[in-house]
């Protein structure tokens, strides 16, 4: 007995995607990345500003911490910057398009005794400033960088730190 084997049986097909489903699946990916890409773009942002919230709160910690001191006044405006030794990262805004210290001290505090301050909660220490401000000292609110989604960032003399649009007048301490 003699077996017949179809040969039409045996005919070898490639497993694997033609060049057309290629093709479709690539623009679907494609469409995808772009319906996407403004949600990845905000969420890169809230990144930016949780780690400039940081950043400032730890900045201002270390003034007010210098305020603490036995003389409890608040530090000279050209002084700030070297009394308070923190690392270079921290004084890095990432949404800062230029590198160098992204942060500027409220002018109006420099040398007025802690015990002046009559609003903590309304007085801005420290604010997200345009690249280059002389001395990275705050004179004016124009001086205030709003690089967070048309905000700046700033703490204040309580400790807490805040997304702000609309600041106080600087040389007016509460």
């Amino acid at each position: 007995m003699r077996l017949h084997i179809h040969r039409a049986a045996y005919r070898f097909r490639a497993s694997g995607f033609t060049l057309v489903e290629l093709l479709v699946v690539m623009a679907i990916l494609a469409v995808l990345m772009y319906l996407l890409s403004p949600v990845l773009a905000k969420v890169r942002e809230k990144g930016r500003q949780t780690t400039c919230l940081s950043n400032q709160r730890q900045i201002a910690m270390a003034i007010i911490m210098e305020v603490n001191g036995p003389s409890e006044i608040f530090p000279m405006s050209a002084e700030v910057w070297g009394l308070v030794k923190l690392s270079p990262e921290l004084l890095t805004c990432p949404s800062s398009v230029e590198g160098g210290n992204g942060y500027g001290y409220n002018g109006a505090l420099s040398g007025l005794p802690m015990a002046a301050i009559a609003s903590p909660t309304g007085t801005i220490v420290t604010g997200d400033v345009h690249p280059g401000l002389p001395g990275n000292i705050v004179n004016s609110p124009d001086d205030y960088d709003r690089r967070h989604d048309k905000r700046f960032i700033a703490s204040f003399v309580d400790g807490h730190v805040k997304l702000i649009a609309d600041p106080p007048t600087p040389d007016s301490v509460e």
